[in-house]
């Protein structure tokens, strides 16, 4: 079979008009072939030719009873189309072969372009008025289908002209409108028509003014060059403004005691006495937030404050994660008269006075830790929840072989092949990690399925830690490592009769013998093959075995080769030649 070459001309070019397709390469419609399969672009004229040697003088194929048809062409099917010949030949016997079987010769017409799907990945999103919004670290990946000669390359201009795509995930980081063009072509010149998605990206977060109402006076609080005095019928206003995708929300804190949407004008009559600071930002539609602003003031009450540390182990997940070794510590603050106690209430302990840094004990669920505290004037302190998922279940990993694998007189039996998984569970804060040593080396952190190469007896150790540092008790795995193929044995009925050109020579009522042996698994299946004919089971139920019909009668030179297979897949392969020769 002649080589096929293929050429594709792309075309680029580098101006682009805004919001306007840069010029689209123009692709060749061609023949291709990937390994035995040739693929033809649907459209184009097909030509055949014949001849008597692989490659020896061809012959143009002309329809005489429809030549309009034929000379040239075209094929009708998308996808696979046959040339056909009714009979097949045996090339020895010049007959029919029996069964009588069709001549199948397979080509594959493609006349649909790839379809190609854009993915935008890791922003923010926005649709408002028609206009799709994306906000920070905003990327895109493209993927393409082709049902008969496959993608060939992806094509995508973003603000440009076009370039092919790789597969890799492109970031974008011009604020304002995009447009990103994009299509496919296949391996026979199919072209897809182009697509296109516009959008805005919004890198910008709201800009937020505070202002103080008393009545009708209302005062930025820019302009005060101090901390202000404030009385109880002031109240704090909050207006952000943001030029792109629009601000979707306000919030603010008041001296770090939990944040808060804002909706209306913030009063502060219930506050007691003392400095006080209020932190807020906004945030537009796409979650670009501003950066938090402070303003403080000063009113004339206050109670002592009080913060929770978590020291030690702990996780952040959908819960606040913790072990029965995590401490908890409570600090109270108080501007004017000082504090005089702290007290807290857990499952185990309620209402008690604190004194030192405190742990939970008990099974895994949620707790919740209340606490607050008292100031030496009686101001007390509204009370503090700090919820926790207490965890003191260890995970449970398990091992899994993948395949070759065999199971055999109670042992497990792999190939350096086998890929190796652990499986690890954690029911509450979830697996930090996993570990495992293969024959005592040295401790892995376990990333992905893993292979044993050295041949024998293997010890897999392994376990597992969860995100609040319980750890599991060490498991163990026992398998072999089975890389050896068996071994084949050639043996004849009797003695060679002599040499001829180094080949030992036998009688034409010969009989070989095959066998094969392996030192694990077992020998699962041997085929042999004779002067390159196709390939048969030996002691299969459904042939004769070579060692039981006159195989080797005709005078002639014989290569017979074997293959053997263990029950893991390995295989080795023997050769042996000989000549035979009648009486």
């Amino acid at each position: 079979m002649k080589q096929l070459t293929f050429l594709i001309c792309l075309v680029f070019f580098t101006s682009l008009g805004w919001a306007q397709e840069p010029t689209k390469p123009k692709f060749e419609k061609i023949i291709y072939q990937d390994g035995d399969k040739i693929i033809v672009q649907k459209e184009l004229p097909i030509y055949l030719s014949i001849s008597t040697e692989p490659n020896g003088k061809a012959f143009n194929l002309k329809s005489t009873q429809n030549p309009a048809d034929a000379n040239p062409m075209y094929f009708d099917t998308e996808g696979e189309n046959f040339i056909r010949s009714k009979w097949a030949v045996d090339p020895e016997t010049k007959k029919y072969t029996i069964p009588q079987r069709e001549i199948l010769l397979p080509v594959y017409a493609d006349g649909i372009a790839p379809s190609t799907r854009l993915t935008f990945n890791d922003a923010p999103r926005y649709r408002q008025g028609g206009v799709t919004y994306y906000g920070k670290n905003l990327s895109y990946t493209i993927n393409a289908t082709d049902a008969v000669s496959g993608v060939k390359d992806i094509y995508h201009a973003l603000n440009g002209s076009y370039e092919k795509y790789v597969s890799k995930a492109k970031t974008i980081n011009k604020e304002g409108v995009n447009s990103l063009y994009y299509f496919s072509s296949d391996n026979v010149g199919n072209a897809e028509e182009t697509k296109v998605e516009t959008f805005t990206l919004d890198l910008t977060a709201p800009n937020t003014k505070l202002a103080t109402v008393t009545g009708a006076s209302v005062v930025d609080s820019e302009t005060y060059k101090t901390t202000p005095v404030l009385g109880l019928k002031t109240q704090l206003a909050l207006a952000s403004t943001d030029a792109i995708s629009g601000v979707n929300k306000i919030e603010y804190s008041l001296d770090d005691n939990g944040t808060r949407r804002y909706t209306k004008n913030i009063n502060y009559n219930s506050l007691p006495d003392g400095e006080h600071t209020v932190n807020y930002y906004a945030t537009d539609n796409v979650e670009n937030r501003e950066t938090t602003k402070t303003f403080k003031f000063y009113l004339d009450k206050t109670a002592p404050e009080t913060s929770i540390d978590v020291m030690g182990d702990q996780f952040q997940g959908n819960n606040l994660y913790v072990s029965d070794r995590t401490k908890f510590k409570l600090t109270a603050t108080d501007n004017k008269s000082g504090v005089a106690r702290t007290n807290f209430s857990t499952q185990n302990n309620a209402n008690a006075q604190y004194s030192s840094p405190f742990n939970l004990e008990g099974e895994s669920r949620q707790r919740s830790i209340v606490y607050y505290s008292e100031d030496n004037v009686d101001n007390i302190e509204s009370k503090n929840t700090k919820n926790v998922y207490l965890d003191t279940d260890k995970p449970a990993t398990r091992l899994e072989y993948g395949k070759p694998l065999f199971f055999s007189r109670d042992t497990i039996f792999i190939t350096s092949k086998t890929p190796v998984t652990l499986i690890a569970n954690d029911k509450s804060s979830g697996v930090k990690s996993t570990s495992y040593t293969v024959n005592s080396m040295q401790e892995s952190v376990y990333q992905a399925p893993f292979y044993v190469k050295d041949e024998g007896n293997t010890i897999i150790k392994f376990n597992s830690v969860d995100q609040v540092n319980n750890k599991e008790t060490e498991k163990t795995s026992r398998n072999f490592v089975d890389n050896t193929a068996p071994e084949i044995y050639i043996n004849f009925s009797l003695d060679a009769i002599g040499t001829q050109d180094g080949l030992p020579i036998y009688p034409n009522y010969v009989r070989m013998f095959i066998g094969a042996t392996d030192d694990h698994t077992g020998t699962e299946k041997i085929l042999y093959s004779i002067n390159d004919d196709e390939k048969i089971e030996y002691s299969s139920p459904r042939t004769i075995d070579i060692s039981e019909r006159g195989t080797f009668i005709e005078s002639k030179t014989y290569s017979v080769v074997v293959e053997a297979s263990d029950k893991l897949g390995n295989l080795s392969s023997k050769t042996f030649e000989f000549i035979v020769v009648g009486e």
